[in-house]
């Protein structure tokens, strides 16, 4: 019966052991830093645009950020795309995984072809496409961020521990319950077997004490 209301407790700070580690660990401001475009947010293909990285609102945050370049027509293919930082040294862009899209998208739609891990600075994007100058034309381009590694890491694993926590208390908790109940009803039979009321218990057997 102990150890059943000991483990009731334990499923109870379990759970919320669980529940506090998870909202300390879930941070969704994190994603209210966003990229700061110079001037308009899209610009017309061929073209360039200037934008930078600000710093994490607070310590304790990544200083990088995922950020995709977005096109709105994909039949203005092959795209060219060059990214470079303040100093003008070229920064590397990969290519995108599908689906991925921005986290705060222009009016139009947009389709992320590009992205890249950016520090807090100065860049300048320019892109075209292959061919005549005019190809392209009426097609946009725009630069913003997306969700990266760090960032779904930093929404599963809180929600993982979450969840763990909860799982290990129920169980716990069903343990528990399980355990005193079975320790009550052994209390209780205990009780209902002892000597009827009104009678004494029969008289030791043995040797009479020596006088």
């Amino acid at each position: 019966m102990i150890a059943g209301a000991v483990l009731l407790a334990v499923s109870v700070l379990a759970g919320l052991g669980g529940t506090v580690f998870a909202a300390s660990r879930f941070d969704v401001g994190q994603f209210e830093r966003d990229v700061v475009v110079e001037g308009p947010e899209t610009a017309l293909l061929p073209g360039e645009l200037r934008f930078r990285i600000t710093e994490p609102l607070s310590t304790g945050r990544p200083a990088d950020m995922t950020v995709g370049v977005g096109v709105s027509d994909l039949s203005v293919t092959p795209l060219e795309c060059r990214l470079a930082d303040g100093s003008g040294a070229a920064v590397p862009l990969r290519l995108a995984a599908a689906g991925t899209e921005l986290l705060r998208p222009p009016p139009d739609s947009y389709t992320v072809t590009e992205q890249a891990e950016l520090g807090p600075g100065e860049y300048v994007l320019t892109c075209g496409v292959e061919g005549e100058p005019s190809v392209g034309r009426g097609a946009n381009f725009t630069v913003g961020r997306v969700l990266g590694t760090d960032d779904a890491l930093g929404l599963v694993v809180p929600t993982l521990v979450f969840l763990g926590a909860i799982a290990v208390g129920v169980v716990a908790f069903l343990v528990g319950l399980v355990l005193l109940v079975v320790g009550l009803v052994r209390a209780r039979r205990a009780r209902s077997d002892g000597p009827p009321p009104g009678r004494s218990p029969p008289p030791a057997t043995g040797w009479p004490p020596a006088s």
